[in-house]
């Protein structure tokens, strides 16, 4: 075999080694917004909901947490039961990674922020698109505590909806946690797992005196989808 020969082989083989290298780069899955690397090392994270009210607002309004392949419908698929005669608008509070649910009936006006402080909570919704979370145990935290007993009253529920869009609801019964062992005025914490990721999350609703939500998910696994 003549150099040129060999200087062509070598030229042919380099090209295809190339190409493999490129078509293993293109199989290779593309993660976007990843959870910050506090939250993926944290052993649990924090959301919390604080309420806002214009005159008096009387219900118990509905909050959509996680599944955040339904953000962009607003919910609209997993929200149910808004008390009569209340429209709702959800919003995100410039630079600050809030979600912010408004409802409005005439001059009555509740507005429930949530937020987290473990990462932006938009942070945490985008990468719910890519990831998972499994969560073993729920605490809940109740402002006023005199509004426990009441909001621990309220349905907490594990909500998703499938690709053929039929909807599940999972209820847990949160009054059945409470542990006179462990009694807290305005703490309770639930021993159930369950998963959070883009197409389930949590719907709970908040009652109308009830002015903070803090609740704290210890987790058991932290997985890309």
């Amino acid at each position: 075999m003549t150099p040129s020969n060999n200087l062509k082989n070598f030229v042919a083989m380099d090209k295809y080694t190339s190409l493999v290298a490129r078509t293993k780069n293109v199989q290779q899955p593309i993660i976007k917004a990843p959870l910050t690397s506090k939250f993926a090392g944290d052993s649990s994270f924090n959301i919390k909901i604080v309420a806002s009210d214009t005159a008096s607002p009387e219900g118990s309004f509905p909050v959509v947490l996680f599944a955040s392949a339904h953000e962009a419908s607003d919910y609209v698929s997993l929200l149910k039961n808004i008390p009569s005669g209340y429209t709702l608008v959800i919003s995100e509070t410039a630079n600050s990674g809030n979600k912010v649910f408004t409802y409005t009936s005439g001059g009555n006006v509740r507005s429930l922020t949530v937020s987290s402080n473990t990462a932006p909570y938009t942070t945490i919704l985008s990468s719910m698109l890519v990831n998972r979370v499994g969560v073993t145990t729920t605490r809940i935290a109740v402002t006023p505590s005199t509004n426990a007993a009441a909001q621990y009253g309220e349905a907490f529920e594990v909500v998703s909806q499938n690709i053929f869009g039929k909807t599940n609801n999972n209820p847990i019964d949160i009054e059945l946690a409470q542990d006179p062992q462990n009694f807290q005025t305005n703490i309770i914490e639930v021993n159930q797992a369950y998963e959070i990721n883009q197409n389930q999350g949590i719907l709970l609703f908040v009652e109308d005196s009830t002015t903070q939500l803090n609740i704290t998910m210890t987790t058991s696994n932290y997985a890309l989808v």
